[in-house]
């Protein structure tokens, strides 16, 4: 069924963007390590589980793996003081190879091997999603509960104004530390459940990670702006995740050549990235509002008309 397809789908997708969501939005940094993280998040999974290791331990060790990928952006950043957009591309250059050393070739399967869904009662679909959703859910919970902290508060506004936090004393370094460290572990988590639900880990399985994550940011902030506010943020990361699953698993229903997936999620995101412009959203609300007037003038006219 297609809601079931989006709703397995979504899931990974949606903790991924909520790492974009902490480094893009709320700390003030774009990073490209996204993709390589990704993979290298369900790289972790695949070696420990062939090890004969439970996979909730893989689940951590992914996380431990992201977070020491954004470690080192970070490290090439401070140290190579070059721009984090600049470091975190360097390091995905890098981390193909370093995949390839963890899978051990380009693809490596899980079947028959334990996954988190072993715990279920069930095999079917309806278990995994509710797994899943729960997964979505704790992380977010667990985000708002942190961004609402002091030190998260701190991490906001050093995001938000680095010169005025600055000039307050906060240092802003280990602000973007902090983040970058929990981003790497979400972008290494979605991986990670991504290769459970397909069943197999694969070196190119990120490729257009990081777009994937912009396109859902920039759809579910069509329907809540950003407005330094978390919880219509993560809302906007949640919907924006199912609006891009939903968009993709349709079209592929529709028939659409799955070599065309990465040009649709282009597409997606120009079309998102121009609805999002404030200038143009309040220009299509003028341009309906009149619309509406004219017709409802013309039928005011029509009526008199009809009575003289």
């Amino acid at each position: 069924m297609v809601g079931l397809d989006i709703l397995l789908a979504a899931p990974p997708l949606i903790v991924m963007a909520f790492g974009l969501f902490l480094m893009f939005r709320i700390c003030g940094e774009l990073d490209l390590s996204v993709d390589a993280t990704f993979t290298s998040g369900a790289a972790i999974v695949a070696l420990i589980t062939h090890a004969g290791l439970s996979p909730w331990l893989g689940l951590l060790g992914s996380m431990a793996m992201g977070s020491l990928i954004s470690l080192v952006v970070f490290l090439i950043h401070r140290i190579g003081m070059t721009q984090y957009l600049l470091a975190s591309l360097i390091v995905f250059t890098g981390m193909y190879s370093v995949n390839l050393h963890i899978l051990g070739g380009a693809t490596v399967g899980l079947i028959g091997l334990p996954t988190i869904f072993d715990v279920l009662p069930g095999q079917g679909d309806l278990p995994r999603i509710g797994l899943l959703l729960a997964v979505v859910a704790g992380v977010a919970l667990l985000l708002w509960s942190f961004l609402n902290t002091r030190f998260g508060l701190t991490v906001r506004a050093a995001g938000r104004n680095p010169l005025m936090a600055r000039a307050n004393r906060i240092d802003t370094r280990v602000t973007l530390l902090v983040g970058a460290l929990i981003s790497g572990a979400l972008f290494a988590l979605g991986g990670a459940l991504q290769v459970q639900i397909q069943g197999y880990a694969d070196i190119t399985m990120g490729i257009g990670a990081v777009i994937i994550c912009v396109a859902a940011v920039f759809l579910g902030e069509l329907f809540f702006p950003d407005s330094g506010r978390v919880a219509p943020g993560l809302a906007s990361v949640i919907l924006g995740g199912f609006l891009y699953a939903t968009i993709l698993t349709l079209a592929l229903r529709s028939g659409l050549p799955p070599v065309d997936l990465r040009l649709a999620t282009a597409g997606i995101l120009v079309v998102a990235v121009i609805l999002s412009r404030r200038d143009l959203k309040a220009r299509l609300r003028k341009s309906a509002s009149s619309a509406v007037d004219s017709v409802m003038t013309a039928l005011q006219n029509r009526r008199q008309e009809k009575k003289s």
